[in-house]
């Protein structure tokens, strides 16, 4: 999979981490998954408040969600 796009790099991010989307939405205090479904697909991006609680939802920094650089979910 390229991870060329935040989207992508979203969903990499939960598929390595064996999580849902479901799973991160509610760890994320949302109550449905389609905001994270609609990053997943570049649909819409999420806002820069949304970015570092994400990151560490996904054990990765936001730096890596924004470019693909710095620490990356293991």
């Amino acid at each position: 999979m390229e991870l060329d796009t935040i989207g992508k790099r979203i969903k990499f991010a939960r598929i390595i981490l064996g999580l849902t989307q479901p799973q991160v939405a509610s760890m994320m205090g949302a109550r449905s998954n389609s905001k994270l479904s609609n990053w997943e697909t570049d649909r819409c991006k999420p806002c820069a408040t949304v970015v570092p609680k994400l990151a560490k939802v996904l054990k990765c920094t936001p730096a890596w969600l924004y470019f693909g650089d710095g620490l990356r979910p293991v």
